[in-house]
């Protein structure tokens, strides 16, 4: 399963974050519970732009990221298989998006090289 983290995820209440991911994975009737060896692969909040070159700097992107990686580290540890996907990292610049915000074509071709590039690390993440 992935999920990729978007700036609604941080911008909305990133307070409420972790504990809104905590229960997709493992409430009753959510993903561990219903598929207890479930591959998971969360996605990190993409850079935005605020103008070509300039970095938007979005109150809680970095809050909700630090969760996240608490969250797959906490659940790693205990033995599920789970992965970060730097996706932070796939929107180099203004020009990977519609508007500084939405991936556009190549964004989006950024995205999943990050998701590939978690995916392959999984045990048995292999592509044929």
């Amino acid at each position: 399963m992935a999920v990729l983290l978007g700036t609604n995820d941080a911008a909305g209440a990133p307070a409420a974050f972790e504990a809104g991911l905590d229960g997709l994975l493992d409430d009753a009737g959510c993903v561990y519970a219903l598929w207890p060896t479930v591959a998971v692969v969360i996605g990190l909040c993409p850079t935005q732009w605020s103008a070509p070159g300039v970095e938007q700097n979005v109150a809680g992107v970095a809050t909700v990221r630090a969760a996240a990686n608490a969250i797959v580290a906490a659940r790693s540890a205990a033995g599920k298989t789970i992965v970060a996907a730097r996706t932070d990292l796939a929107l180099e610049s203004y020009s990977d998006t519609y508007e500084g915000v939405h991936p556009n074509a190549t964004g989006y071709a950024k995205l999943a090289a990050r998701f590939f590039t978690a995916i392959s690390a999984l045990p048995g993440g292999t592509f044929k």
